[in-house]
């Protein structure tokens, strides 16, 4: 599974309410009341009757027999809220994190969900856990992610005892990784249908974690969960079949999944998607201005590769008019958010022109972030610099001819003729 699996890349969107409980709760006010009797608990509630007060509410958030107004719903929730209905303080602090006042506020909703999870309610408990593992609304805080996951999978709770499992897999949150304990949760989750358990299992026999690799299995589950419409499910099962090693690869139906993930606007499957219309792929002809389309998608989601992709679209004029200030905007933002190759060429960038000694630290230090991440360019950069450490200031000025020995060395010219384009780097 590794790190190219993490949570942290779709995690956020798992402060998710219990659908069935949800869907009883609004069937619960659809049987309940009908469109008279929203005046008369409109009066009850009003006069502090607590149970009107999150009917009331429970009625405009779903717009039953009213207008959808969420606004309208919040007011209410936050009286009953106030009043001590637990159910009322969790479904507060899943308006506020899903954005009542035209966006989100992670910190009152965190305010709200602690108030719940204090008192035992298991998805505030679950929410509380994913905003300490995020840094949503709270500091990130892997040993509090880790408590309130664990009391909300003893719960019951199945997105928590997910969490949990890949937890304890990749030893986040405690003094040490428990892999067979983790996969005991995932498991479990997993028997209950839960399609984050599902895709995180998948991904275990796909990768070969903890369990033996079995491609067979993975894809059952990978499967199981993208029929949940699990979207990371959906976006593995296209790059597991677009592998051209693998028994399974399949590009009519990798694509299929892939196009699917992407219509849901995830960055993974959008910068993939531009990938393949930028290199061409097997029958698929390069086309630039879908590529570059693609790529801006992916990068306005934060997404550092495709950010990359975009410093070279403006950099050559591929699929877009060239401008080289934009592509430097869009290289600055890629190596911040971390791309190895953004980190490579920006340190270039900055090590050519370094005109003082901070310059020239600013831009080794982008050559070591890369090259920890195994950018093979920074690598081999900082091994051929290496008989030059002592003396890099006395080169402060002239850096730019040092890299020109780079570039015309045997080490540069085998990384350039090695192959580029690889399903292996979808993953």
């Amino acid at each position: 599974m590794g790190k190219s699996c993490s949570r942290s890349q779709f995690i956020s969107t798992y402060i998710v309410l219990n659908n069935t409980r949800l869907a009883l709760t609004t069937n619960r006010a659809t049987l309940l009341y009908s469109s008279k009797d929203i005046e008369a608990i409109r009066h009850e509630a009003e006069d502090g009757d607590i149970d009107a007060m999150f009917d009331y509410a429970l009625l405009h958030e779903e717009g039953v027999h009213v207008k959808k107004n969420w606004d309208l719903s919040a007011l209410w929730y936050q009286r009953a809220a106030e009043n001590g209905d637990v159910e009322a303080q969790f479904r507060l602090g899943h308006l506020l994190h899903l954005g009542v006042h035209d966006q989100p506020d992670d910190e009152k909703a965190v305010y709200w969900f602690l108030r719940a999870a204090m008192q035992g309610h298991a998805e505030a408990q679950c929410a509380v856990a994913i905003a300490y593992y995020n840094g949503e609304g709270l500091d990130v805080d892997l040993e509090r992610a880790f408590y309130w996951h664990n009391e909300a999978a003893h719960q019951g709770e199945t997105t928590s005892q997910a969490c949990l499992g890949d937890m304890l897999i990749h030893g986040e949150g405690v003094r040490r990784a428990r892999p067979m304990q983790g996969l005991k949760w995932l498991n479990k989750a997993a028997g209950q249908d839960d399609d984050l358990a599902l895709y995180l299992l998948g991904s275990c026999y796909l990768y070969g974690q903890v369990v033996e690799q079995d491609e067979e299995k993975a894809r059952e589950f990978l499967q199981r969960s993208a029929n949940y419409g699990n979207i990371e499910a959906k976006y593995l099962l296209g790059v597991m079949l677009l592998d051209e090693e693998r028994p399974c690869h399949d590009t009519k139906k990798a694509l299929r999944y892939i196009r699917n993930a992407a219509s849901e606007d995830y960055p993974p499957a959008l910068y993939t998607l531009g990938t393949i219309y930028a290199d061409g792929y097997e029958h698929i002809s390069p086309k630039a201005a879908t590529a570059f389309r693609y790529f801006m998608q992916a990068a306005q989601a934060d997404h550092s590769a495709a950010q990359f992709r975009l410093y070279t679209c403006y950099l050559q004029g591929f699929g877009v008019e060239a401008n080289e200030d934009t592509a430097t905007d869009w290289l600055f933002r890629s190596a911040e958010g971390g791309c190895p190759e953004a980190q490579y060429h920006l340190g270039c960038l900055l090590f050519g022109t370094a005109a003082s000694e901070d310059e020239l630290n600013v831009a080794l230090n982008l050559f070591s972030a890369s090259a920890q991440q195994g950018e093979t360019f920074a690598i081999e950069f900082l091994k051929f610099l290496r008989p030059y450490r002592r003396t890099l200031k006395k080169h402060i000025g002239k850096t730019i001819l040092l890299f020109n020995k780079f570039c015309a060395g045997k080490a540069f010219r085998r990384l350039m003729e090695a192959p580029g384009f690889s399903t292996k780097d979808f993953r």
